[in-house]
């Protein structure tokens, strides 16, 4: 049974046609794309480097596809589609959905994401999506819930040393409660948003965030 939350993120993606912007090659993104397709999500996927790069990705996303494809038309939904464009990014996948999830390290001023700027559509990094989709549900002013307390480190050196020293002291801290704590942001084969369907309230995020 789908919890509050849960509905809610779900509802958030459900239908959507979100352009990922980078399938990287550490795990993230394949771990992103994942994850929309559990939510019922339409995905284009566009990466600068060419399709053999991604051939075990590929082969898992689409084995996934088939899976929740099987589930969604017994419970009379539509099937979800999955696109690919390798060797280089259009223009016109930036300007024709609902919103982009940008490459990590990309800058600001990307010229495809600049286009998807200039028309409205929204850029995220992953893991501001997973602030924004956080914070709108676990409001402070909700007093019936605890926030998720995020935790954001960020900076040209250390990063990820600081990020794991802390998620440490947390968790010694709350040993004997039922506070979790999780890795987010710029940590190699975690994808952020897969972490939605793990928190609850009160539980902490220590996120890697890029300088």
């Amino acid at each position: 049974m789908q919890n509050n939350f849960e509905k809610y993120y779900r509802e958030f993606f459900e239908g959507k046609k979100i352009v990922k912007q980078g399938f990287g090659i550490l795990g993230r993104g394949g771990g992103v794309v994942k994850f929309l397709i559990e939510m019922g999500a339409n995905i284009l996927v566009t990466d600068m480097k060419s399709e053999e790069n991604f051939d075990i990705q590929i082969k898992e996303i689409e084995e996934l596809k088939l899976k929740q494809n099987q589930i969604r038309k017994r419970e009379g939904k539509k099937e979800i589609k999955i696109e690919y464009v390798f060797g280089g990014h259009k223009i016109d996948n930036f300007i024709n959905c609902d919103f982009v999830i940008q490459a990590s390290g990309v800058a600001k001023d990307n010229t495809y994401l600049k286009a998807s700027r200039d028309v409205c559509i929204k850029v995220y990094q992953e893991g501001s999506l997973f602030c924004e989709i956080v914070k709108s549900y676990f409001d402070d002013s909700n007093k019936e819930r605890k926030s998720v307390n995020i935790i954001g480190i960020t900076g040209t050196r250390g990063k990820t040393t600081t990020t794991f020293l802390i998620k440490s002291i947390l968790e010694n801290s709350f040993k004997h409660s039922d506070i979790k704590v999780y890795f987010g942001g710029n940590v190699q084969g975690v994808a952020t948003l897969e972490l939605l369907k793990n928190i609850k309230s009160g539980d902490y995020v220590v996120m890697e965030l890029d300088s």
